[in-house]
């Protein structure tokens, strides 16, 4: 027998807390330091030592922690730690028309509407399958020169678009806008602890799409689609 997080409960660990993404419920919480020292040991060990046992039985009754079979204990998420940016290196090079402003407004709109009227674990879950589509299909996965010009297209033409940028909103749409012309990319959710924030953006590889390296590395990744 094994223990792992839940599936809907993404999380990272700090130095004084674990902090949690509740996908279901878009929520997010923390566990402070006892909670998350005796939460670290059971995954590292997949264990439940004496000392233990008060903790990590509320975390069960919590539904923070859970047991499985020893094959079905989750991994923990990866992402490589960004290195360029598209954004600051800047990719002029490529053409930009009204069609592709339009092309890239259709994305927008589409993701506008869809956070408004559909619930958070339903887009997650949307995201994930159509990524595994394409990449069924053969599509594009890791950093490429498409990559570079779609991108370069959309983060153009976005500030054409008169909707409020939001990290959210502009991540989904660029995810959206790749998918629709073939390749993907990991869209990341990061947090930081104190003072608590969130932040997306969308990365391939080591390289930054829509993010400034350093703006990207303030958080910690808790949840990669």
């Amino acid at each position: 027998m094994g223990y792992r997080i839940p599936a809907h409960l993404a999380f990272c660990t700090f130095d004084n807390s674990v902090i949690f993404l509740d996908v279901r419920k878009d929520r997010y919480f923390a566990l402070p330091k006892l909670g998350r020292d005796a939460l670290s040991r059971t995954l590292a060990s997949q264990y439940l030592a004496e000392a233990d046992v008060p903790v990590a039985s509320r975390l069960m009754t919590k539904g923070i922690l859970e047991t499985c079979s020893s094959d079905e204990v989750s991994p923990p998420i990866t992402i490589a730690r960004p290195r360029v940016s598209l954004v600051e290196i800047g990719s002029t090079g490529y053409s930009l028309n009204i069609s592709h402003v339009c092309d890239v407004g259709y994305s927008v709109g589409k993701i506008w509407a869809s956070l408004r009227m559909r619930p958070f674990h339903s887009i997650v879950g949307a995201v994930s399958k159509r990524r595994r589509s394409i990449e069924e299909l053969g599509g594009r996965t890791s950093h490429s020169d498409r990559h570079e010009m779609l991108a370069s297209r959309f983060v153009r033409s976005r500030t054409m678009i008169p909707a409020k940028p939001v990290c959210l909103l502009d991540s989904l749409s660029l995810i959206d806008f790749l998918a629709r012309h073939g390749v993907t990319a990991d869209l990341v959710i990061g947090v930081t602890e104190n003072p608590f924030s969130a932040h997306c953006w969308v990365q391939t590889d080591e390289a930054l799409l829509n993010e400034s390296i350093h703006r990207a590395r303030e958080f910690t990744p808790i949840l990669v689609l």
